[in-house]
């Protein structure tokens, strides 16, 4: 905004002043549209060359870059910024920055013990639900300068330090100098079993979220731990990681945490579990459950009981006793610091080994379910059952939800009930009976039904429809395409199409592929169409073409697949995966090989069978797809040696094709 653009918007507003009141066609009225919309040209042109400016020298720094275009789309809003001047403390407002840093502090380390506080007393204990103690033992094999050379070189160059005063990017550029002593004193706390305190500090940031400015309770807390602390984290969370895993001690339907393992493989395990009953009949009563604060109540005695049981033993369960123990955190409220405070419960936040920790703690839950199977991610838990007979399914679910209840408040963990939902499951033309004759309840609460339900970021219905999932899809899409079109004219010419399709990719391509294994494949021809369309014009604006130019053209330039040749080719990854033996292990279930069937020597006794469906909603899921879309496929394909491989061929194959 240069001195003298504010000079003509001034003028404006005085030209302006003098057409209130008269006619239209009245030579002041005149006057002022000539000189307004010369002066809109020019601040264009300026906010044009501005942010050209802008993108040319941060081209080579992509957080930068990326915070030049989220301002020019209005999301650069800082959201730090936006933290209230005052706060409710003891009922009565508080402007005093040190009062409201501490009661911050104080709000972040109460939540844990105050959720215990409320935990009802149980006969139980949660040694009852353990699995036999493993006879392995875990050690903790020391590491090298090899190894925390390539960890730092793998570090996030970040700015942001927590109590230290060390950040990620101090240590990279300091990588040469410090990697001996920091293997020293990283293997010195392997050998005595002892965290040093100073990596035990967390400073905490409060983030506003929404609602009443003046809550501790709407904001939330981002935790800067010491960065050597993430260091000697991520040496230890790769070797626990691997005995467990070795070991098969986890849960194999707990998608969360896990290599190989993510939200659409714990979608596609509920989705394939449910479409199998509805093609045997059967209906499916499954319940969503919500943790409250999982992470924050933690018990620590609890957590290293069970450390014990899976098999860490000695000086490394001395270890992480040291890690958990003597926790300390503070808050940083614009710029002012509270006093720091001991934390008594839950995984420290921001951490490496958190996680890890907290899918450990909640492992031998689904050995309380006796008539149900649960579904993991995270702190995420859906337990489905399925019969025929629906006073059954409600009779059964009452049962394994009274066993939660207990395996919950024995492990000291809290459900927030009010979020806890439920939905039954089943065909369109199913016949069944009022379903408000049954209700689920836990803790003597009443599950509240409903007919569809957002699950692990997707919305699923009670029919398996995915209209109202397409409705919050396309709303995401649309939006993004507004925002293609906006950034479209600040761009310099010479790297407009490279930002463009980077930009595509990640406000545009990232809502159609979350998921579309599920989803994607049972779209009728409409509904395909409408995100067609609105890929197309997000293409044309990444090419900043004509709004009706012809896309086949543009799709092949910019190496983009069509929206139903996307569908295709994840389908088509997931059979490469299921042959490839790589996916989580009940989905390795969803097909059989042909030679399981016959042992005729046939060409195609090793792919995958079609599975015999009477149901469309189950012959057009991926599961009826699969085996047909394989079939058709080039040999060469089919024998990629990675997945990585097969997708980049399949993609350039296609693409081709236009």
């Amino acid at each position: 905004m240069t001195a003298g653009i504010v000079k003509s918007s001034h003028t404006c507003e005085k030209l302006f002043k003098k057409t209130i009141g008269i006619d239209k066609d009245n030579p002041n009225v005149i006057n002022y549209k000539t000189y307004r919309n010369k002066l809109n040209s020019i601040k264009r042109t300026a906010k044009k060359k501005y942010y050209e400016g802008q993108i040319n020298t941060f081209k080579n720094d992509s957080y930068k870059l990326w915070q030049v275009l989220k301002d020019i789309i209005g999301k650069s809003n800082d959201k730090t910024s936006s933290i209230s001047d005052q706060f409710k403390i003891n009922g009565a407002l508080e402007n005093d920055p040190t009062k409201i840093a501490n009661g911050f502090c104080s709000f972040y380390t109460g939540l844990g013990k105050n959720l215990a506080a409320k935990i009802p007393i149980v006969n139980k204990k949660y040694s009852d639900y353990l699995p036999e103690r493993s006879e392995k033992s875990f050690f903790i094999a020391p590491t090298n300068e090899f190894e925390i050379y390539k960890i730092i070189g793998n570090l996030k160059p970040k700015k942001s330090a927590s109590d230290d005063g060390i950040s990620n990017l101090l240590i990279k550029k300091l990588r040469e100098v410090i990697v001996i002593p920091l293997t020293i004193i990283i293997n010195k706390t392997i050998e005595t079993g002892i965290v040093p305190d100073i990596f035990k500090v967390a400073k905490i940031i409060p983030i506003y979220k929404s609602k009443q400015k003046d809550l501790f309770i709407n904001y939330r807390p981002i935790s800067i731990l010491p960065s050597f602390s993430k260091i000697m984290e991520k040496i230890l969370h790769k070797r626990l990681y691997q005995f467990i895993n070795s070991n098969n001690m986890l849960y194999a339907s707990q998608y969360g945490f896990r290599s190989k393992h993510s939200t659409g493989h714990a979608i596609s395990e509920f989705y394939t579990k449910t479409l199998l009953n509805f093609e045997n009949k059967l209906q499916t009563l499954s319940t969503f459950l919500d943790l409250s604060k999982a992470f924050d109540t933690i018990d620590h005695k609890i957590l290293l009981s069970k450390l014990l049981n899976y098999g860490i033993r000695g000086k490394a369960l001395d270890w992480f006793e040291s890690y958990l123990n003597n926790r300390f955190q503070y808050v940083n409220y614009k710029n002012t610091e509270s006093n720091k405070q001991k934390i008594e419960y839950g995984v420290p936040q921001g951490s490496v080994l958190g996680p890890l920790l907290f899918i450990l703690y909640i492992n031998d839950l689904p050995t309380v379910l006796k008539h149900s199977k649960a579904i993991i991610f995270a702190d995420d838990t859906t337990i489905y059952t399925s019969s025929n007979d629906k006073n059954v399914l409600y009779e059964n679910m009452n049962i394994d939800l009274n066993n939660l209840a207990t395996w919950f408040n024995s492990n000291k963990l809290s459900l927030n009930l009010d979020k806890t939902n439920s939905m039954l499951l089943n065909p369109k033309r199913f016949k069944s009976s009022d379903q408000n004759l049954n209700i689920l309840q836990i803790d003597n609460h009443i599950i509240k039904p409903k007919t569809d339900i957002k699950f692990l970021g997707i919305i699923i219905n009670e029919h398996l429809d995915w209209t109202n999932n397409l409705k919050t899809t396309t709303s995401k899409l649309s939006k993004s395409v507004y925002v293609l079109n906006k950034v479209k004219n600040f761009l310099p010419t010479h790297t407009s199409t490279h930002t463009m399709k980077t930009l595509y990719n990640s406000f545009f391509l990232t809502h159609i592929n979350y998921a579309l294994l599920v989803w994607g494949p049972n779209l009728m021809v409409k509904q395909l169409n409408l995100i067609t369309k609105l890929q197309k014009k997000a293409v044309r604006a990444v090419k900043n073409s004509s709004y009706n130019a012809h896309t086949n053209p543009l799709f092949k330039e910019l190496e983009l697949m069509k929206f139903s040749d996307i569908i295709d080719l994840n389908i088509a990854k997931f059979v490469f995966q299921f042959k490839s033996n790589s996916l989580p292990l009940l989905l390795m279930e969803t097909y059989m090989h042909n030679d399981q069937i016959h042992d005729h020597n046939t060409r195609n006794r090793t792919n995958p069978r079609p599975p015999l469906a009477k149901l469309s909603v189950f012959k057009n899921s991926f599961i009826g797809k699969g085996p047909g879309l394989w079939y058709n496929l080039h040999q060469n394909l089919k024998n990629c040696g990675s997945i990585k491989k097969f997708s980049k061929e399949y993609k350039v194959k296609t693409i081709s094709q236009y």
